[in-house]
């Protein structure tokens, strides 16, 4: 089998959403003794020995059942052990407690939510949300790694009415365990010790806290209000200065991916790093350098399910090259999200997660269909060379293509509505992403230098001004979008079981075609 890890991804994935919706998570020791059971009954079916009837009938357990149940009960397992390693007990009334901040702060008509951990007491290493009063706070008092003590009364995250979004659900991907509510001479500064936190929370909060001081050198290279927004957003992940009319407006035209950190940044990222080790490639100790680099930027950048899974991605093609190994990128795509399930099953229930799997899943399913691969159009390019010429830009078409229709059940079902220019916004997205991205690097590269600095960013501060121009312009189209309220999850499901039977068809299409094209070049 070509792709291996795509059924017992999916057997996987089946496994964790059962658990969520129909298992309690009182069963989580239960769930183990299971897990355990068909672990250890895989091992025993696989001891070779001589085929007698009585093997020969149990083959279709050996080879079928059991690499798919086997999975599926691991997904219940593991997501029962985090739900109810998740429930903690809310405490009642008012107290005291030394925080942290850990997020920008957002402001929104009422209040400034900002995320913090708790650094003391019984709940030290929880994640909260605060909200302050905006009456008594402003942004300038709320700044990620300053130390708080805070007097409030804690509550479990609840969903809101009448929506598909839920955010309980939202905050428990993000290991957010409480939201409380911040009033007037209810928060003091202090100096407050993390040492009871993990490792891994002290360098991600050492990562953010270098995160603002780069924004804070963008302000101070001259970049403010929409073009440092969202110079923050697409360089570094950092979405609290976006207002609501830059993100309408990303997502009328289709280009919302790209105030979301994904993949094409971090491949951009990656090819970077690459650049600098061109002549030792194939060297293991260069290419254990730039992912090394690679992972520093994905926490540097927060860690999002999108980035997580081009990194997991990323790194097991360059370790599939090092050994010389054919690589599949199917199989790799399943890999990388089944880590990414196995260490936080909760984020398969992520929006950005859904998305960024449906898309690269939709582009390398229909790239044989899409794209115009030499072995598809080699008769023709040797007629007509200039095809040879055009497919980069072909390229930029079909790509997206394929990812908007990969994800257009899950757009429609999160958001209501559908892009309709898509194509156009990404012909000038991608090349204006790659700009970007290269010049902020020459910003942070040449801040010292001040003439040279300045005009980086003054080059980065026009480039976003252009491309913010070109999309207010696509938005402004008539039927630039196309509203669908009310889907369901059924009709999700529907969706994306027509989708597979066409690429399937397609795909056993492609087959016949190329095995056509062999069989008249050996006649």
């Amino acid at each position: 089998m070509k792709t291996p890890m795509l059924p017992l991804c999916l057997a996987f994935s089946a496994g964790i959403a059962i658990a969520d919706r129909f298992v309690s998570p009182a069963m989580a020791w239960e769930s183990i003794v299971v897990t355990l059971f068909l672990v250890l009954s895989s091992i025993v079916f696989n001891i070779k020995a001589d085929p007698t009837p009585f093997t020969l009938r149990l083959m279709p357990i050996k080879t079928l059942v059991l690499p798919l149940l086997t999975p599926f009960s691991c997904g219940i397992m593991l997501a029962l052990v985090q739900l109810n390693g998740l429930r903690t007990d809310c405490p009642r009334g008012f107290s005291v407690y030394d925080v942290v901040i850990i997020s920008e702060p957002k402001e929104s008509n009422k209040a400034i939510t900002a995320d913090a951990i708790i650094t003391s007491g019984k709940y030290a290493g929880c994640n909260i949300r605060l909200a302050f009063d905006k009456s008594y706070f402003g942004k300038k008092d709320i700044a990620i790694g300053n130390g708080l003590e805070v007097r409030c009364r804690m509550k479990e995250p609840q969903d809101f009415k009448n929506s598909n979004f839920s955010y309980k659900r939202y905050l428990r991907v993000r290991n957010i365990t409480f939201t409380a509510f911040i009033g007037k001479n209810n928060c003091k500064e202090k100096a407050v010790s993390i040492s009871s936190l993990s490792f891994m929370q002290r360098m991600r909060l050492g990562a953010l806290t270098l995160r603002h001081n780069i924004v804070d050198t963008y302000r101070e290279l001259g970049m403010s209000g929409e073009s440092l927004a969202i110079a923050a957003a697409m360089t570094l992940g950092d979405k609290s200065m976006l207002t609501p009319s830059i993100q309408d407006t990303y997502s009328i035209t289709g280009a919302a991916h790209v105030l979301a950190l994904s993949g094409t940044h971090l491949v951009i990222v990656f090819f970077i790093f690459s650049l600098l080790f061109r002549q030792y490639s194939r060297r293991w100790y260069a290419t254990g350098f730039i992912l090394c680099l690679t992972w520093t930027y994905v926490v540097f950048v927060g860690m999002p399910a999108s980035v997580v899974r081009a990194a997991l991605m990323l790194s097991i093609f360059s370790f599939a090259r090092l050994a010389e190994r054919g690589k599949n990128s199917i199989n790799s795509l399943a890999t990388a999200a089944s880590l990414m399930l196995a260490f936080n099953p909760q984020v398969l229930f992520d929006a950005g997660f859904q998305l960024s799997v449906a898309a690269v899943a939709g582009i390398l399913l229909s790239y044989d269909f899409f794209s115009p691969l030499p072995r598809k159009l080699s008769i023709m390019q040797m007629r007509y060379p200039i095809l040879t010429r055009l497919i980069p830009f072909i390229t930029l078409v079909t790509i997206p293509m394929a990812a908007q229709i990969a994800t257009a059940p899950l757009i429609a079902y999160y958001f209501g509505r559908l892009p309709v220019y898509f194509l156009i916004t990404n012909i000038v997205v991608l090349p204006a992403t790659s700009i970007i991205l290269y010049v902020s690097v020459a910003c942070i590269i040449l801040f010292p230098i001040p003439i040279l600095g300045t005009v980086a960013a003054w080059l980065m501060q026009n480039s976003i001004y252009l491309l913010n121009n070109i999309l207010t312009f696509i938005a402004s189209l008539p039927h630039s979008s196309v509203s669908i309220p009310g889907i369901s999850v059924t009709s999700v499901a529907i969706s994306y079981g027509i989708l597979i039977i066409i690429i399937a068809y397609l795909q056993l299409q492609l087959g016949k075609m190329v095995n056509n094209s062999k069989i008249n070049r050996i006649h």
